[in-house]
């Protein structure tokens, strides 16, 4: 049984190499941005940033502490069972789902700053913010590309998450 690597290491940053084991190299788009303080969208109901000193000795700002748990989080999901895996897989585990992750945190933490879901443009017309939509549009890719890597539960009982079975025109069990 291959072990999985340990996240630990070079976690949040650009190198993409993050291990090897037995003879499959692990690739990961982790990246996490640095805690954008009082301009990011967040910051009024941001939970790290309220309980932590978000900022190093050196006055930088530390990293997003909400992106780096949800990264780290996807990332022991989608690797827990990486036996059977074969390096295109852990690939595209690797550098598409944790970077349409990563683009989805981006957006849901901007979302969680919004205020309202309409805004006035400069004729006065109201309109409805679309971050909804691109949030569900992601949400659904990622549901789509997680089918496509790892099956349905009944082909996986390993699966690490429930996937649900839906049939047009029935109800659901």
């Amino acid at each position: 049984m291959r072990k999985p690597p340990h996240y630990a290491v070079r976690s949040g940053t650009t190198h993409l190499m993050k291990g090897q084991v037995e003879g499959i190299k692990y690739y990961v788009w982790d990246l996490v941005d640095d805690c954008r303080l009082e301009k990011c969208e967040a910051y009024g109901v941001c939970e790290f940033a309220k309980k932590i000193n978000m900022v190093k000795e050196n006055n930088q700002p530390k990293k997003c502490r909400v992106m780096y748990w949800w990264l780290k989080g996807a990332a022991e999901v989608y690797f827990k069972n990486v036996n059977n895996m074969d390096q295109v897989t852990v690939w595209r585990i690797g550098m598409r789902l944790m970077q349409m992750n990563r683009t989805l945190c981006k957006l849901v933490i901007a979302e969680a700053g919004l205020d309202s879901y309409l805004s006035v443009t400069h004729r006065g017309n109201i309109t409805c913010i679309t971050l909804s939509k691109l949030i569900s549009d992601l949400q659904m890719k990622i549901d789509r590309l997680e089918m496509s890597i790892f099956g349905t539960t009944e082909k996986n009982p390993e699966l690490p998450f429930e996937v649900p079975q839906f049939v047009v025109g029935k109800k659901r069990k």
